[in-house]
């Protein structure tokens, strides 16, 4: 491995948009670039990063210190200084830069084997539905969410067809109202298993998408078969009868609910495809 230490910026607001996760994506084409090397990730120019993309970034340098063997070193007093919350919410972890977490706003950053179910249930049950912002949702809704969320993450090993880890964390904006939970797999995306599903009559990534968060596409409505998508269907429907969002990535579209009566109907193509899935829940509750 070279000695050089190559330095690539994390720059600009990062939202829970699709400009965001496109600013991600952008990151990781740049890294992808090298291999067996040392890179440093430089957020001098960063102004902003919602804590719940954690999970999808956090996923990308998983599967890039895998598969191009890179080691990603950064400035901790400067993230301690500036943005604390990636300690605070366990993303990176050291005893010398403990954050607690006193107004209670974060959702722990987790990362659980498509084998690790009990942990993952205990991890919904403990630091999902008793956090902020949940307190808000009817018990009988947050029951529903968290039987959705745990069929979600048992259809990982299942249809993504991957035993890498699911990445998962989540944050309560209480100024603006919004409780926001990402889960990102690194498996082999919508497409695959639909396609291969519907005998080929479901080809691009948006189609697969919609196919599975409206749980029964009108192109193959006389199959008496369903894979697994229930459970997106039900999290869309509480989110867009409750004003909140519903945001998936696959391939090369990044498709989200509030995008469905604009002109983009539905969904953006962006820059970079991911060989995954990323799905973000953006609920709305009470200030």
């Amino acid at each position: 491995m070279e000695s050089t230490v190559i330095s690539i910026k994390v720059h600009g607001s990062i939202y829970s948009d699709s400009e965001g996760v496109n600013s991600i994506m952008n990151f990781y084409q740049e890294a992808n670039k090298y291999v067996d090397r040392n890179i440093e990730l430089n957020f001098y120019d960063l102004e902003w990063f919602d804590a719940n993309l954690f999970a999808f970034f956090e996923a990308l340098l998983f599967k890039l210190s895998q598969e191009n063997k890179l080691k990603f070193y950064t400035d901790f007093d400067f993230l301690y200084e500036n943005f604390n919350i990636f300690f605070k919410n366990g993303m990176l972890k050291d005893e010398n830069y403990y954050v607690e977490d006193k107004d209670g706003n974060t959702i722990p950053f987790e990362k659980f084997l498509p084998s690790d179910k009990e942990q993952f249930y205990n991890y919904t049950d403990t630091h999902l539905m008793n956090s902020k912002g949940m307190d808000k949702i009817p018990p009988q809704i947050k029951n529903q969410i968290k039987s959705d969320l745990y069929e979600v993450f048992q259809n990982i090993k299942k249809h993504a067809r991957t035993d890498n880890p699911c990445f998962v964390c989540g944050q309560y904006y209480p100024d603006k109202g919004e409780f926001m939970l990402t889960m990102v797999d690194l498996g082999v995306g919508f497409l695959v298993p639909i396609n291969e599903w519907s005998n080929g009559e479901i080809n691009t990534d948006i189609d697969a998408i919609k196919m599975a968060v409206n749980g029964q596409s009108s192109m193959v409505k006389d199959r008496k078969t369903q894979i697994g998508g229930m459970a997106l269907s039900g999290i869309k429907e509480y989110l867009e009868e409750n004003q909140g969002v519903f945001q998936i990535y696959s391939g090369c579209d990044f498709w989200a609910s509030n995008l469905e009566h604009t002109g983009f109907k539905g969904f953006r193509r962006l820059d970079a495809k991911f060989c995954g899935s990323l799905i973000n829940m953006i609920f709305r509750v009470a200030v």
